[in-house]
This record gives C-alpha cells, structure tokens and sequence, in this order.
C-alpha cells in the first residue's frame, strides 16, 4: 500500500510531530477501533527529519511538499524518514521511543 500526502509545509508553521495516516482498504465498520484496526497505518517523523529529507532531496523548506510513501520502503524522498506502524500495533512502546524519543 502506497500513500499521497499533499501540500506539507514547513514555512509559517511551527509544528515538531507530523503524522501521517493511511488507510490500504475500506474497513468493514467505523463504530470501533476494533473495526479499522487492521487498515488504518499510522507514519511519524519529527520536523528535523522531515527537513533533512527536503534537504537531501534537494527540495525547498519554503513551498508546500507532497509525498508518496509506502509503509517499509525508502525509495520515495520522505519514505526513509517516515517511522510506520499498523494502528492494531501502536503501543505505548512505540510511542516513546519514535515520538518522544525515549529509551526503551
């Protein structure tokens, strides 16, 4: 599953976490957590990674970005960047070490 996200900026704004989510199929329901679970994908990258890879790619901080990326892969200029995990794996693990930076 790849996904496009459009129109990123970084000027004007003052944002440190994007989150990025993804949806690879139509869940069966949208009443619980349970039932988009398995689709739902949930990317994060910190501002100073986000604008190393605008750098590396030779891309401008000062005009809105749009991305493809696919959960695993570094082929696109924000993929390698991108932390993934499926929303039926978030844990509170995950999240304070790839969000908050802390040691396991």
């Amino acid at each position: 599953c790849t996904f496009a996200f459009k129109g990123i900026r970084v000027k004007g704004t003052s944002w440190k976490h994007l989150f990025l989510l993804g949806r690879e199929r139509e869940p069966g329901g949208w009443t619980s957590a349970r039932d988009v679970d398995g689709c739902i994908w949930l990317g994060y990258v910190g501002r100073d990674r986000y604008k190393q890879a605008l750098k590396a790619a030779g891309k401008s901080v000062r005009k809105p970005q749009d991305a493809t990326v696919t959960p695993g892969s570094s082929r696109s200029w924000l993929g390698s960047a991108v932390e993934w995990v499926r929303l039926r794996d978030l844990t509170r693990a995950w999240w304070d070490t790839k969000v908050l930076g802390l040691s396991p």
